[in-house]
C-alpha cells in the first residue's frame, strides 16, 4: 500500500518531495504560513498541513496540546502464510492479556498482530521461528491451518493521541496527528482518510467560489467534523482497550457481558456496526431509535471530556 501511494505521489508534477531533512520551525500569520527545513530551505504557502505521526512535532510547535493514552502495551506486527483461504476477512481474536489481529493481504497471506504487555513484547519478537508458528496457530485454534513467518516481526508502543484542536491560524492537522488510534478497531487509517478527504474537500470547494483556502471559517468547519467524528470512536475505543486489558475479576465478568450484548443483540450490534462504517451519514440509522441514544452518550461525553 505504501509503495502505491508514493508511486501515485510522484506522479503528480505539482506534489514535491523533500528527503533527508526536517522541519526546524513552523510559522503562520494572516497573510500566509512558512516552514523552515534543517538543510535551511524555507517553503511558504497559504495554508500549512501536518501529519508528522501521532507525536507530532510541528503540532507542538504551533502550540497545539493534545491528550495522550500509554497503554503500556506493545503491538508485534509481521507478515505470515497460511494453509487455508481467509476469505477476504480480517479477524480479532481476544484473550486474556493478549489479542491477535488477522488482516487479509493477497492470497493465503496475512498482516498478524499480536497485542501483548509491553514486558512480554520482546520474548514474542525474538521467539524461535517454529515456535512463533504454532504460537499463533494455537492462539486460532487452527482457524487457519498451518502458519508460516514471513520476514521480519517489527515492535510498536501503543499510544492513543487525540489532539485537543485540529487548526490553528492557517494551519491544519490530518492523520495521526490529528487521532492516533489504538489499533483494536481497526480504525485509524479510516480517521486519516476521513480527515484528509473532508479537508481536501473543503479547500476545493474554496478555490471554486474563490474564496481563501485557509479562512479561519473553513478551518474551523474541518475541525468541527472531524472532532464530532473522532471524538467518540477515540474515547470509546480506550475504554474497551482498557476493559480487555484489565485483569480483575470484575473486569473479566464485564468484558464477557459486553460481548454477549454486543453480538446477540441485533439493534445494539448494528448501531457500532453502522458507527465505525459511517453509514448513518447516508440515512441508515434515521429510523433507528438507537440514533437518539447515541446523540445522548455523544453529549455526555461532550460534556465531560476536555
Amino acid at each position: 500500500m505504501r509503495q502505491a501511494y508514493y508511486e501515485e505521489l510522484t506522479s503528480h508534477p505539482q506534489i514535491e518531495i523533500r528527503t533527508e531533512t526536517v522541519v526546524e520551525e513552523v510559522h503562520t500569520d494572516d497573510g500566509g504560513g512558512s516552514v523552515t527545513l534543517s538543510n535551511g530551505e524555507k517553503l511558504e504557502a497559504k495554508l500549512i498541513v501536518a501529519a508528522d505521526t501521532r507525536f507530532s512535532e510541528m503540532r507542538r510547535k504551533m502550540g497545539l496540546s493534545a491528550t495522550m493514552k500509554d497503554f503500556s502495551r506493545c503491538a508485534i506486527v509481521c507478515r505470515m502464510e497460511h494453509q487455508h483461504s481467509h476469505k477476504k476477512t480480517a479477524f480479532e481474536c481476544f484473550h486474556y492479556g493478549r489479542t491477535t489481529a488477522i488482516l487479509p493481504m493477497n492470497g493465503n497471506r496475512s498482516s498478524i498482530v499480536i497485542t501483548v504487555n509491553s514486558r512480554d513484547a520482546q520474548r514474542f519478537a525474538n521467539m524461535d521461528e517454529s515456535e512463533f508458528n504454532q504460537n499463533i496457530e494455537e492462539q486460532l485454534d487452527g482457524l487457519l491451518g498451518d502458519m508460516k513467518l514471513i520476514g521480519k516481526r517489527h515492535v510498536y508502543p501503543l499510544v492513543a493521541v487525540h489532539a485537543n484542536q485540529f487548526v490553528s491560524r492557517r494551519f491544519a492537522l490530518v492523520g495521526d496527528a490529528a487521532v492516533g488510534m489504538h489499533p483494536v478497531t481497526a480504525h485509524g487509517f479510516n480517521l486519516g482518510l476521513k480527515g484528509q478527504a473532508s479537508l481536501s474537500k473543503k479547500i476545493a470547494q474554496a478555490i471554486l467560489e474563490n474564496e481563501d483556502i485557509a479562512s479561519d471559517a473553513l478551518l474551523k468547519a474541518y475541525e468541527t467534523e472531524l472532532m464530532r467524528t473522532t471524538r467518540v470512536i477515540y474515547h470509546g475505543t480506550n475504554m474497551v482497550v482498557g476493559l480487555f486489558t484489565n485483569e480483575t475479576l470484575a473486569a473479566k465478568l464485564a468484558r464477557k457481558a459486553t460481548l454477549r450484548l454486543a453480538n446477540n443483540i441485533d439493534p445494539i450490534k448494528q448501531l457500532i456496526t453502522q458507527s465505525l462504517t459511517e453509514k448513518e451519514q447516508k440515512g441508515v440509522l434515521n429510523n433507528n431509535p438507537l440514533s437518539k441514544l447515541k446523540g445522548i452518550f455523544q453529549l455526555a461525553l461532550s460534556k465531560h471530556l476536555p
